[in-house]
């Protein structure tokens, strides 16, 4: 969360550290692709049921987890000397 700048969500509300950090990421970079900044005013948005994610964006868990990976881009990320 530190890395997209909404590390104060551990502070606000540590519940939500319940959720994956890779379907948290996965999240925030679809809504990055849809043109949409995810940020503390609107952070909820990471932490949607399932179910009603899926049912407003049409796209699974699965899909999402495998589109845009965590761990592929830190690998990524390593390998270019980036991180």
């Amino acid at each position: 969360y530190g890395s997209i700048g909404m590390h104060k969500i551990v502070a606000k509300n540590p519940l939500k550290l319940i959720q994956s950090v890779e379907l948290s990421y996965a999240r925030y970079h679809f809504y990055l692709s849809r043109g949409t900044v995810v940020n503390m005013e609107n952070y909820n948005k990471l932490f949607l049921n399932n179910k009603l994610f899926e049912r407003i964006y049409r796209i699974s868990k699965a899909e999402l987890l495998e589109q845009y990976s965590y761990t592929r881009d830190l690998e990524a990320k390593k390998n270019a000397g980036t991180v």
